[in-house]
Parts: structure tokens; sequence; C-alpha cells
């Protein structure tokens, strides 16, 4: 396959490590806090086409930090956390010891897969306990309130939905969930959560990319600039400039 749809499937964190294996080694600095609990699991990317890939974990309070490795923990170099005000924890069924997290306010469903059966206990037990603690109502308004401004999907008006790879405006794709409402593309993390974001597709015009059938390209006078997006196939990419080009 292509270049693109290499990056389709290692998606934009693999990417960046690729080009510069050194950036994971600044990482984020995690929240503040006390750790309650840490150990190794392993942890998937964003969308089933991603592998899972051994990470150090670390349950701060309300947050539930991942690190490459224990010194990179040691090091405070976070790769990234996930705020466990309002998600669900359940079985992941897909492998053994699977533990599956979602929510509307997280930034993808997260699959992660504890060592062994009693590793998966205390840890389902530990963030279940966390997020009762922390899912409260003055939590939930303060998140509530970064999502107001993005309209609700309305099922009546999509045209069309499916999982893309959007590149960024540096570097590096990004998959999300997508839904074509009229002129407006709407996109979240995953199918079960709300939209985040809104890109405004009135007067735009889409085609196929020139490299790689299964990307497309589109743009617009209502865009900032031109998007590029890589779709599962080349039949969902000629589907999306059909009917992008119909409205």
């Amino acid at each position: 396959r292509s270049k693109l749809q290499f990056l389709y499937f290692i998606g934009a964190e693999g990417w960046m490590m690729l080009l510069c294996p050194c950036l994971g080694a600044r990482g984020k600095t995690p929240p503040s806090g006390i750790v309650d609990y840490e150990g190794v699991m392993r942890k998937r990317g964003p969308t089933k086409w991603h592998r899972y890939l051994k990470r150090y974990f670390q349950l701060k309070e309300r947050y539930l930090v991942y690190y490459r490795s224990e010194e990179e923990a040691v090091e405070g170099c976070a790769l990234g956390w996930i705020d466990l005000c309002g998600v669900q924890v359940t079985d992941n069924n897909d492998i053994p010891n699977g533990i599956y997290l979602m929510g509307r306010f997280l930034d993808h469903d997260y699959c992660l897969q504890a060592p062994n059966q009693n590793s998966k206990r205390v840890w389902c037990s530990l963030l279940l306990k966390a997020i009762t603690h922390h899912t409260t109502p003055e939590n939930l308004e303060t998140l509530t309130k970064t999502i107001t401004n993005v309209p609700s999907p309305s099922p009546s008006r999509t045209l069309v939905t499916g999982y893309l790879f959007k590149k960024g405006k540096h570097i590096g794709f990004k998959g999300s969930y997508y839904q074509l409402q009229g002129t407006h593309l709407l996109y979240s993390k995953s199918q079960c959560m709300h939209p985040f974001k809104v890109l405004n597709l009135r007067g735009a015009a889409a085609h196929v990319g020139d490299k790689d059938p299964a990307s497309f390209v589109i743009t617009g006078p209502c865009l900032p600039r031109k998007y590029f997006f890589v779709s599962r196939s080349e039949k969902d990419s000629s589907m999306w400039v059909r009917v992008i080009n119909r409205g």
C-alpha cells in the first residue's frame, strides 16, 4: 500500500515517533496529585486497526496517566492522561483481561489490557472508586461547557458517516468519527460521543487525492485551509467526494 495508507494505520503518534524518536523523551507534564496505584498495562490506539503497546500507568486522583516506561514516569514525562470524570468502565471481551473506558468527554474510547486477571480486578476496582468520587455535578458542568458550542447530531439530516483520518495542520494524521449534516461536517472521537468540532462546507468542493485513491481533499471559502483525509478504501473515498460535491 501507499505511504498514506501506512500513516492511516500507525496514526499521528507513531508517525511522529518515526520522524523524531527523541520527541517522546520530552513528553508532557502530567497532572499533579498523589499516586493511588501504578503498574504496567497494554494500551491500544484510538481505532481497532492500531496495535496494543506496553505502557506504564499511574492513577492520580481523577486522572489515569500513561507513560512509555516506568523511567519516564519517574522523570514526569507522560504520553497522555485520561480524565475519569463521567467515564464508564466495562470489560473488553476482545482480548484476555481487557478493560474498556468510554465517556462523552474523552478524546476517544480507550482499550486496555491488564497483565493478568488479578491485576484487572484491582485496576477496575480502583478506577470505579476514582470515577465515583470525582464524577460530581461541578466537574460535569465544567466539562460540558467545553462542547456547548458544537451542534448536536441530527440523524434526519445526516448524509454520510464513518471513520476518517485527517491530516493535522502541520504533520500527522488523527482518526475521528465524521458526520456530514447538510453543509456541516461534524467530528467526534468515537461514534458514541458528542461531536467536538465542526467544519463549514458551504461552497466547498472535494476531489480524490492524486497519490492515493483512498484519500480525498476538501477546499472551500468557509474553511481556514485545505483539509486532507484518508478513508478506509477507494470506494469510501469516492462516496465522500460524491456526497460533499452534491451539497
